[in-house]
């Protein structure tokens, strides 16, 4: 049997069908800060490149720790486009791909709840307005401070992120954010 197994490995070996490494555990680590100016640069131009949504479509795009192993022509090309960009192999080039979609995830949650936020003191606002009238209902009272009540909790309430992603990498996306929007807008249009 274990003369099996290493004829098997030599003959992979030989046909340089082997499976990809796991990616070093900090790139899986969210806590840890990985994206570098040259990965966002490199990213950048790689979005451009039409062999970019051609190998989307044929290679499956690794997920969680233990990516499925893809070989043959399919992964070689893979690999090829990664290193054109200077990745390690197209399992880096998706890890990055996955920080820089998550950390615009974030930014955009950020966004809107600064919007929820405005909206939120214009509603104390609104209700603190309304509570001051004179001639206001008890009914319409106990509505305005109702509004009160939920308009402080919703601006006292925490905002939960869907993946947690160190600051240094979503800082780092914020600022090519601009970037990124004009090479995947330009991609698409070729």
């Amino acid at each position: 049997m274990r003369r099996l197994r290493f004829l098997a490995a030599a003959l992979l070996a030989a046909a340089g069908c082997s499976r990809p490494k796991d990616p070093p555990p900090d790139v899986l680590d969210y806590s840890r800060p990985y994206l570098t100016r040259r990965h966002l640069l490199n990213y950048i131009a790689s979005l451009t490149e039409e062999r970019r949504l051609r190998i989307r479509a044929t290679v499956q795009v690794p997920v969680g720790p233990s990516p499925v192993p893809v070989e043959g022509s399919a992964l070689a090309e893979a690999d090829a486009f990664a290193r054109k960009f200077e990745f390690q192999d197209y399992i880096e080039y998706c890890r990055i791909d996955e920080r820089i979609t998550v950390a615009r995830a974030i930014l955009m949650i950020r966004k809107v709840g600064r919007v929820e936020d405005r909206a939120s003191v214009l509603r104390v606002e609104v209700a603190k307005e309304k509570l001051l009238r004179p001639d206001l209902s008890p009914e319409d009272q106990r509505a305005a401070s109702d509004e009160l009540n939920a308009a402080l909790a919703a601006l006292k309430a925490p905002r939960t992120e869907a993946k947690r992603l160190h600051d240094q990498d979503v800082r780092l996306v914020e600022e090519f954010a601009g970037e990124i929007d004009r090479a995947e807008a330009s991609a698409y249009r070729k």
